[in-house]
């Protein structure tokens, strides 16, 4: 048997630390094997801005969803 949940959660990421949202989905019984692949998902990410030809150190992502 597959279960499929699907939700649209982008704009709740937005503002959320990573390790509170992981928190919160596990308070709520999300399966282990779905939150270690969240984890997977959101940790050591890089993102940086250029602004013309101006363009920043890159930073980890400490919150959001990767885009």
């Amino acid at each position: 048997m597959i279960g499929v949940t699907s939700m649209d959660l982008s704009k709740a990421f937005d503002s959320l630390p990573h390790k509170l949202t992981l928190a919160k989905l596990k308070a709520y019984n999300v399966g282990k094997s779905r939150l270690n692949w969240l984890q997977n998902y959101l940790e050591l990410r890089k993102q940086r801005v250029q602004v013309n030809d101006t363009t920043s150190d890159w930073r980890y992502t400490m919150l959001g969803a990767p885009q």
